[in-house]
């Protein structure tokens, strides 16, 4: 259903994580505190994968297997990954394979090998598959 116009900009969006399988669609207001998050990549209900901020994401799928990469690889918002090698900047909006530095190929705590120790505004995520996200806050 339509939504109502407002100053929050509200948009009707699956916000179940399921696309629509738990909750149809319902109105949500995304406000100016929207990108005051780091980025991260999400699953969209086409299958498609995109870079969002953290705190206004509606419409994304995450049932398990939703946007299952190629073999080998992983996304970073819309782009592909070689896992082991590369890792995702989602620094300040913009989405990058970077490339793993030499010294830090094989460290246990790739985040901290990075430089990302949960501060100055960014995080750093690992995943299981073992390949990092790292988002900054815009």
């Amino acid at each position: 259903s339509d939504c109502p116009s407002s100053a929050g900009n509200p948009a009707c969006a699956y916000l179940d994580g399921s696309c629509g399988e738990v909750q149809g669609k319902r109105c949500t207001e995304t406000g100016a505190s929207c990108g005051e998050s780091p980025y991260a990549t999400f699953c969209a209900c086409d299958g498609s994968t995109f870079a969002a901020p953290k705190s206004c994401v509606t419409g994304y799928d995450a049932r398990p297997g939703a946007c299952t990469p190629p073999a080998d690889r992983f996304y970073c918002g819309a782009l592909d990954c070689a896992l082991g090698t590369d890792f995702c900047d989602l620094s300040y909006g913009s989405a990058s394979c970077a490339a793993i530095p030499v010294e830090c190929e094989g460290a246990a705590d790739l985040c901290l090998c990075l430089g990302y120790d949960g501060s100055g505004g960014c995080e750093c995520t690992a995943f299981d598959d073992g390949h990092v996200e790292v988002g900054c806050y815009l």
